[in-house]
């Protein structure tokens, strides 16, 4: 089954496969970023994401937003949040 955005049914082959194929190759090199993981599905997402966090001081060299669960509560405040973190991050 085909979704348009990831689903738990997903498999992300392509991205794990390009990691260890470069790597074989001998054109990928292993290496640590700082990352940061944030479910937008849990109410306490707003601190991870507040001016003065670490996420928005730079500590971070990438991050990913996901919604784990389908929340219907407060959703729309949510989506607004998300708005105004994700134009304020990159000035859009």
């Amino acid at each position: 089954m085909s979704h348009q955005f990831r689903h738990d049914d997903d498999l992300p082959l392509a991205t794990t496969l390009h990691a260890y194929y470069s790597l074989a190759q001998g054109v990928g090199q292993a290496s640590e970023i700082a990352c940061r993981y944030i479910n937008i599905g849990d109410p306490l997402f707003v601190f991870l994401i507040a001016p003065f966090s670490p996420l928005r001081r730079g500590k971070y060299q990438t991050f990913f937003l996901n919604e784990v669960g389908n929340i219907d509560r407060l959703a729309s405040i949510r989506d607004h949040i998300v708005r105004k973190f994700l134009t304020r991050m990159f000035d859009v």
